[in-house]
């Protein structure tokens, strides 16, 4: 199932819930007496550890989850920042480093969070969390959904939020937006141009 949102406000608490019911579910039946069982749960970032959405995400996603599991989880989040690591090179030594990382570790939930995360669980899904369910959240519906996963697309709504803008202020003539110069910024450029 893939649920288009527009509200922003909103996608964090739902994601948590989508991963709560998730787990809730693929618990296996051999572990359903055993109430003391964490579920451990791995949290990939698209963005790096500063960015407002991480900053926001690592304040509520842990404590929505831990609250909806009756305070049983192992929390894991790690931030690939190809905005600033943009080599393909490092995307391989992240992979790597995420197979070393979690070798021993046997995870209930891989929870992607935005689009590169979602692309790289996508591509390495099967050598690194094999089995292993997926909750993303998206801005663009990945080409392919994996098998095991469910997921959010929060649709950005530039053309919306403009005329929200006119809507609330008629007398401004003029909006700047203000971009970087990375890949992912010449894209939201591209989308906000149309």
């Amino acid at each position: 199932m893939v649920k288009r949102l527009t509200l922003p406000g909103r996608v964090l608490r739902i994601a948590a819930a989508a991963a709560t019911l998730v787990l809730a579910h693929a618990a296996p039946a051999a572990s359903v007496g055993t109430h003391d069982e964490h579920k451990k749960v791995l949290v990939l970032y698209s963005t790096r550890r500063d960015v407002q959405f991480s900053i926001v995400g690592e304040a509520e996603l842990p404590r929505m989850l831990d609250a909806g599991l009756d305070r049983n989880l192992d929390y894991y989040p790690e931030f690939i920042d190809l905005t600033r690591f943009p080599d393909p090179a490092y995307k391989l030594a992240f992979r790597d480093f995420l197979r070393q990382k979690y070798r021993s570790v046997e995870l209930d939930l891989v929870v992607a969070m935005q689009d590169s995360a979602v692309e790289l669980v996508e591509a390495y899904r099967d050598t690194l969390f094999p089995g292993v369910p997926e909750v993303f959240l998206a801005n663009s519906p990945p080409p392919r959904r994996a098998p095991g996963s469910t997921g959010l697309i929060h649709v950005r709504d530039f053309a919306s939020t403009v005329t929200l803008i006119r809507q609330l202020q008629p007398d401004v003539s003029r909006v700047f937006i203000i971009t970087g110069a990375a890949a992912a910024d010449r894209k939201y450029e591209a989308a906000v141009r149309l």
